[in-house]
């Protein structure tokens, strides 16, 4: 392992973080690896749009659950 994150500088031997990105590069103004940009935190909004997402997620994976009991029920 080089230390490094996607290459860019990130690892303990990189350049640091502002030494190699430009602004607006990724989904949140930084690394392409999640890094974040700028900033290292999520906002309070960022954190309700995951956590409802991850929600969705689980009630998905529940309505399965319970599809395949009544299955297992049925024969």
């Amino acid at each position: 392992m080089s230390g490094e994150c996607c290459g860019t500088g990130h690892g303990r031997k990189g350049k640091g973080h502002h030494g190699s990105h430009k602004k607006g590069h990724g989904k949140k103004g930084g690394c392409c690896c999640g890094h974040g940009g700028w900033r290292n935190f999520r906002t309070k909004q960022e954190k309700i749009d995951e956590l409802e997402s991850y929600k969705k997620e689980l009630e998905k994976e529940l309505n399965a659950v319970e599809e395949k009991i009544e299955h297992i029920k049925s024969h």
